[in-house]
């Protein structure tokens, strides 16, 4: 009854359109949840080799922080599986929902700072903290409407702050910050906060393979490309300037994407785009505020930044755009993802 109860519940709990339902049992998608998470777990590790090596955290500490990496990766993946996400919620009950998924946020810290001494009181009750405000919020004071309120002006400051202070510094200090692991958590607590707890619609943090969700991603690339580029040119931001080409790309995508794009693309449109779009009459409207806050949110890269503001601001609206076509937070991150990686290795001036 469970599995039934979740594969109904799957359209109403994350949003997606019924063209995009999938059949999949909880099995199926149990087995693609582990593939996924264990095949990125092991490609980013041994990826990383390189930069592991240069800090030489020594075999145990090493495996302490993979492992800390590796449960953290997990509840990156699996709000993205709703059938299986669903079925969990199902199980432990409604009412119960957020102080386990509170608790489970906090175990990679825990496995982190036990096993590499860099656990400290202060950080650890920040952590707590902010995980029980931002749960607490939609748990005690669950917004009445799918529009935007003012728990969700206050969940996304807490989630977003935190990054852009650097807060996290001391939350994940050895061998160096380890930035990656801030932004899962945050991708983490995000994800469960409004799919879980806030039951927000249409999301789109949604990790099936689907080809259109790629094909809307690469088309509004292009569409940026014709505006971005000699915008680009014009405001002397980029210049023509190939470098680390080959294999690198590649790999720069796949960071990028995980790291930068998701985290992003979940925050600026999968909640605030969304949000905006519910609580306006003209989509056009609530996706160029998104996209003026998301190219505000650069300007801090050498204050006041405004050529990267302005090309970030133009990307957004591209980037809102794959999201609401296809209502996926994967297609918007593609053209992010695939944006960035060429400014990166091409166009840097």
């Amino acid at each position: 009854m469970q599995v039934q109860n979740a594969i109904l519940h799957y359209n109403c709990a994350v949003g997606i359109k019924p063209e995009r339902e999938s059949s999949q049992t909880l099995a199926k998608q149990f087995v693609a949840f582990l593939a996924l998470w264990l095949i990125s777990v092991a490609v980013i590790l041994g990826g990383a080799e390189a930069l592991i090596r240069r800090y030489s955290p020594g075999p145990s500490l090493l495996a302490v922080i993979a492992a800390a990496f590796a449960l953290q990766f997990a509840l990156y993946w699996l709000p993205g599986f709703p059938i299986l996400r669903t079925f969990i919620e199902d199980a432990m009950g409604r009412q119960r929902t957020p102080l386990a998924i509170g608790v489970v946020l906090i175990i990679p810290y825990l496995v982190y700072g036990a096993g590499t001494g860099a656990w400290r009181f202060v950080p650890v009750l920040a952590l707590c903290g902010l995980v029980v405000i931002v749960l607490g919020i939609y748990a005690v004071f669950p917004p009445k409407a799918q529009s935007l309120s003012w728990q969700d002006i206050t969940v996304m400051a807490l989630v977003a702050l935190p990054l852009y202070a650097g807060w996290y510094r001391e939350v994940w200090p050895f061998p160096v910050y380890l930035d990656f692991m801030a932004r899962l958590f945050a991708v983490a607590l995000a994800a469960f906060a409004i799919i879980s707890v806030r039951r927000l619609a249409e999301v789109g943090y949604d990790w099936r393979l689907v080809s259109a969700d790629w094909l809307e991603g690469l088309k509004q690339l292009g569409f940026y490309a014709a505006i971005g580029i000699p915008l680009g040119f014009a405001l002397h931001f980029i210049a023509w300037n190939p470098q680390k080409v080959g294999g690198a790309v590649a790999v720069s995508f796949v960071g990028i994407f995980l790291f930068i794009a998701v985290p992003e693309e979940l925050f600026f449109r999968g909640m605030l785009q969304n949000l905006l779009e519910k609580s306006m009459d003209n989509r056009y409207t609530a996706r160029a505020i998104a996209s003026a806050i998301f190219g505000l949110s650069h300007i801090h890269h050498g204050f006041p930044n405004w050529r990267y503001a302005i090309m970030a601001a133009v990307a957004g609206w591209f980037y809102g755009t794959a999201w609401h076509v296809r209502r996926s937070i994967v297609a918007a991150a593609v053209t992010h993802a695939a944006v960035d990686t060429l400014w990166h290795h091409f166009l840097t001036v």
